[in-house]
């Protein structure tokens, strides 16, 4: 509960912080200037925390102004203070970011019980697995690897997201009737139709914008790889990972239709066998809207 400034006259200040404290069965929290006010009694439930310690919170006592002050972090006070009145449950509020709740989680000290509680309703217990030594490559792990951790992290995910959708929006559009257009072909002498959307079918294709499209993003799908494969304190595990073995996956359909389409070229493949490909890794690239998920808490248990 959020109070404003009261003035108190005619008040001496008392002799000694505990005294203080005792004197009163409610205590009034300045946290940078933002008065908050809670009963001992209920700090005291929790004896093992920084606030529910008396010896401890009172190193913080200002007699002057008779109530507790902390230079920290006011929009997440609200929450620590919910700690308490709520039986131990604690949850991040929207506009706080991963890393600085916490530090407040450490800083007054609510002990592993609150931290896994915190992880289990945050669904970050994959937080846990090994961090990068060096403090950069730790900020940039964190940046690719936790979405919401903090504001580069949520910014790096929207745009993972965004060339997601764009990939995948266009390959749904490339598929309209109105936009389809098919080639006559000759395969073993027979006339076949085929989908002059599928790479490697016309020569022009450099110069398609949806060529253009997918082309832009798999360069930051590559980019976001091998950044993660970079600052990872684990690479001879990185490729096992779930979320690594299906981004992969996921990026190899543009590759293969490369190398088919020189294949085919130099004429080391037949023109049936390099239809048949093109038709069946189409469906693979329609499972990259999945990697969406890495950026959902809920769905980052299982990648």
């Amino acid at each position: 509960m959020v109070h404003t400034a009261s003035v108190r006259k005619g008040s001496l200040a008392p002799s000694s912080p505990l005294i203080a404290m005792k004197d009163h069965p409610r205590i009034t929290i300045n946290v940078s200037g933002l008065l908050f006010e809670i009963r001992i009694k209920t700090l005291e439930a929790y004896p093992q925390t920084l606030l529910g310690d008396p010896d401890r919170r009172s190193r913080y006592f200002d007699s002057a102004r008779n109530e507790l002050f902390f230079e920290r972090d006011r929009l997440s006070f609200d929450a620590i203070l919910s700690y308490y009145r709520n039986g131990g449950e604690i949850r991040r509020p929207p506009n706080v970011t991963l890393e600085s709740f916490l530090q407040e989680i450490k800083f007054f000290d609510l002990g592993e019980k609150a931290l896994h509680k915190f992880f289990k309703l945050e669904h970050l217990f994959g937080q846990r697995r090994r961090q990068p030594t060096n403090p950069l490559q730790r900020k940039l792990w964190h940046v690719v690897e936790n979405p919401g951790s903090s504001i580069g992290a949520t910014l790096f995910g929207q745009i993972n997201i965004m060339f997601v959708l764009l990939s995948v929006t266009s390959l749904c559009v490339q598929s309209l009737p109105e936009l389809r257009r098919t080639l006559d072909v000759t395969v073993d002498d027979v006339i076949v139709k085929a989908r002059a959307d599928e790479v490697g079918l016309t020569n022009d294709k450099e110069d398609q914008p949806f060529f253009a499209i997918e082309t832009t993003c798999m360069v930051w799908f590559c980019l976001d790889l091998v950044l993660r494969f970079l600052v990872s304190p684990e690479k001879a595990r990185f490729f096992i990972r779930f979320r690594n073995l299906f981004d992969i996956i996921s990026l190899s359909p543009y590759f293969i239709n490369i190398f088919l389409f020189m294949a085919l070229e130099e004429g080391l493949v037949s023109l049936d066998h390099v239809l048949i490909a093109f038709r069946a890794i189409r469906i693979v690239r329609v499972c990259r809207i999945l990697k969406i998920t890495s950026h959902l808490k809920g769905m980052q248990v299982f990648m």
